[in-house]
């Protein structure tokens, strides 16, 4: 926890730490202990609200546990038919197979599972189909969401987490064709490592635009292999072609890169459902660090540093992506692994108190996280930092990258704000025709009805195939323009610091249970702890907070309030 400084403010900074006790002191500690109850509260129901903290896509409706009395078994009789059905591409044929398979008492094994991702990252069009692949692919989705929230993650069904574990970490397919790169991507390494690695490739500048190989360069090779006039028997030439397509033409590289770069956030955003169940289940159950993303992390339990590069990956791609203004569907989709990715960490570092306090391995992790970004033009690091979840992470960060543009070392974003306010400081940054308008922030998808999730899935609501015509840009760290900051970035920098502090903190909440306006009073766990670092964070905002009400009013009054400034009212309660 860091330690609350008054920075630059000077006489500015509002009460003295040290004050000689008089009659209005003994008001004031007279609700002393409703106050820091009121903050225990809280933060502990912020901390216990895991639905909100992981940003659930869905609830799971566990009908395991609810309707079978025994655990569930893999699918097995209709296995074969999938199979059969899978090898001859007839995929949605396969899908509704899966889709009837899926019962309160049976799973799909987890190699059908990779099968159905695997529709996804490879499938082409076929036009003697009546199913495009918008529709198949959303099928796949569809059936992968309806299964994880049927058989979610859970503590008490191991076959079920072997089947999950197996699914996420085992060696995918191998590619023997020479037309298939899959083997330059960590196939071995399990198909989440795999889409973060060929996605960190698609969005370099050495990738390539179009697809990886043509169907002529296949032909060619076909020639060479089945000769024409091999056999007599047109069925055995025809046979011999259709195989040769389905095993060559099926692959990721004969899709183009804006295809390519769409399958992998259609993966993605599938897989990030099951992690954020398994967090939820292992969070619930005290077993963070069996969860299958810390597994995949590869941490080390002594130091909780990283041994890999996925962390670093999730950081790198979800920056990248608002800075090359790629669709919002796939920054969303990376902001929830960005989510799942500090969750894992709070959980496993900060266990049931202080909330939303960062320990020094989550400072740690946002320092890296802020090294990747700080190289960015000011007006992408702005659009990042809106984007950031969780809101204590956005906090900090905007925090420091304000302090670091204002040189400042305020410890409280709202001491720095009444510092900038009181000195004009506004002036210092060139003007702009812009006028800023509040961005409402995403919050994710709120789904507590599958029925709800399954229909916006089987609308495209995620997936559409080649929606955009122009191509995706590349990030060459050697072609970032320079540009300086303008009065209209810094004042979005600090309305973004405001809201996330008042987000983050729960102010609104917190001043609420004081004034007894909320409708029911929670119980404080003897589970869950509050030290005197949190007691005195709060303290110190609201301290901070009455200060800049009190400026705001007196600037207002005197008609030296900037209506660029009005923004900042956000700190009345």
């Amino acid at each position: 926890m860091e330690k609350n400084t008054v920075g630059k403010r000077g006489k500015h900074s509002g009460q003295p730490t040290k004050r000689t006790k008089h009659t209005s002191d003994n008001i004031e500690n007279s609700n002393e202990d409703k106050f820091v109850k009121a903050c225990k509260q809280v933060s502990q129901n912020a901390y216990y609200n895991y639905n909100k903290r992981l940003k659930l896509l869905s609830l799971p409706y566990c009908n395991t546990c609810i309707q079978s009395s025994t655990e569930p078994s893999e699918m097995s009789q209709e296995l074969e038919s999938f199979k059969r059905e899978f090898n001859l591409n007839m995929w949605y044929e396969a899908l509704e197979t899966c889709y009837y398979s899926i019962t309160p008492t049976q799973y799909l094994p987890a190699n059908v599972l990779l099968g159905i991702v695997e529709i996804i990252l490879n499938g082409r069009e076929n036009i003697s189909t009546q199913y495009s692949m918008v529709q198949i692919i959303n099928k796949c989705q569809q059936i992968l969401s309806y299964h994880f929230n049927m058989h979610p993650p859970c503590d008490n069904h191991s076959k079920i987490m072997n089947c999950y574990k197996t699914f996420l970490t085992q060696n995918m397919e191998v590619k023997e064709q020479k037309y298939s790169k899959r083997n330059d991507f960590g196939y071995t390494d399990g198909i989440i490592k795999y889409c973060f690695n060929r996605l960190e490739y698609e969005m370099n500048a050495k990738s390539n635009d179009d697809p990886l190989y043509s169907t002529d360069e296949i032909d060619f090779e076909y020639n060479k292999i089945f000769k024409e006039g091999t056999t007599n028997s047109l069925t055995v030439n025809s046979i011999h072609r259709l195989n040769w397509e389905q095993q060559n033409y099926q692959i990721f590289e004969m899709l183009n890169r804006t295809e390519r770069i769409n399958r992998l956030m259609a993966t993605l955003y599938s897989l990030v459902e099951l992690i954020q169940f398994d967090i939820y289940d292992s969070v619930r159950n005290k077993k963070v660090r069996d969860s299958f993303l810390y597994v995949l992390f590869e941490i080390d339990t002594g130091t909780n540093q990283y041994s890999n590069k996925l962390g670093k990956q999730i950081m790198e791609i979800f920056a990248y992506l608002i800075h090359l203004d790629y669709p919002d569907d796939h920054i969303k989709t990376m902001s929830l692994w960005l989510n799942a990715l500090f969750e894992v960490f709070y959980f496993t570092t900060t266990l049931e108190q202080d909330f939303p306090l960062a320990s020094s391995e989550i400072t740690n992790l946002e320092a890296q996280f802020y090294d990747i970004i700080k190289k960015l033009p000011p007006q992408s690091i702005i659009k990042i930092l809106e984007r950031i979840e969780p809101p204590y992470i956005k906090y900090i960060m905007s925090r420091r990258y304000f302090n670091d543009e204002l040189m400042y070392d305020h410890t409280n974003v709202i001491d720095a704000i009444y510092d900038f306010i009181q000195k004009s400081y506004w002036e210092n940054f060139p003007k702009n025709n812009e006028h800023f308008i509040k961005n409402e922030i995403n919050q994710g998808i709120e789904a507590n009805d599958i029925l709800k999730l399954l229909s916006q899935i089987c609308m495209n609501a995620n997936f559409k195939c080649n929606e955009r015509e122009d191509i995706y840009k590349k990030f060459d760290e050697n072609c970032l323009s320079e540009s300086e900051m303008t009065q209209n970035d810094v004042i979005k920098l600090l309305y973004i610091s405001l809201e996330a502090l008042l987000d983050a903190f729960n102010v609104r909440k917190v001043h609420d249970a004081v004034q007894g306006s909320t409708q029911e009073e929670t119980p404080v766990l003897t589970s869950y702890h509050v030290t005197t670092n949190l007691e005195i964070e709060y303290k110190n905002i609201y301290r901070a907070q009455k200060n800049l009400i009190e400026l705001l009013q007196q600037k207002q009054a005197a008609g030296e309030l900037p209506k660029f400034l009005e923004c900042l009212k956000i700190i009345y309660i």
